[in-house]
């Protein structure tokens, strides 16, 4: 009867602990939807602004400071995946001839690391050097 009875518990255990992961999968694969639904919404705002913009050579070349915060973490990850160690600090938001991605700041070692990503999440750019803008 003993046997019994621990089979059973193994069993809502290993069940438990089951749904415990399922649960946790599906709430990253929820945020990861949810972070490319606000980069879209903030690429959707970017066009628009764009559009209201009556001089055209202010729409095709914008730079904009924002906090890390509101940088979708997708783009985060790709810079920190494409320099392993970054420790990031500051970003832009930049629109360039009308397409728009993110310039993730940092430092590795010590020096300043420039990565440029988009809003699809691929790695554009990477630099290393000084922080002045070319």
């Amino acid at each position: 009867m003993r046997v019994l009875i621990l089979s059973v518990v193994v069993l809502v255990i290993g069940g438990l602990g089951a749904a415990v992961l399922w649960a946790r999968a599906e709430a990253a694969e929820q945020q990861a939807v949810t972070e490319r639904l606000r980069a879209e919404e903030l690429y959707a705002a970017t066009l628009a602004a764009e559009l209201a913009d009556d001089d055209a050579d202010d729409a095709d070349e914008s730079e904009e400071v924002v906090p890390l915060a509101d940088v979708p973490e997708f783009v985060k990850q790709a810079a920190r995946d494409a320099v392993p160690g970054l420790v990031l600090d500051e970003a832009e938001r930049e629109t360039e001839g009308g397409a728009v991605h993110y310039c993730v700041h940092g430092t590795l070692d010590g020096e300043f690391v420039e990565v440029e990503v988009g809003l699809d999440g691929a790695v554009l750019e990477i630099e290393h050097g000084d922080d002045e803008d070319d």
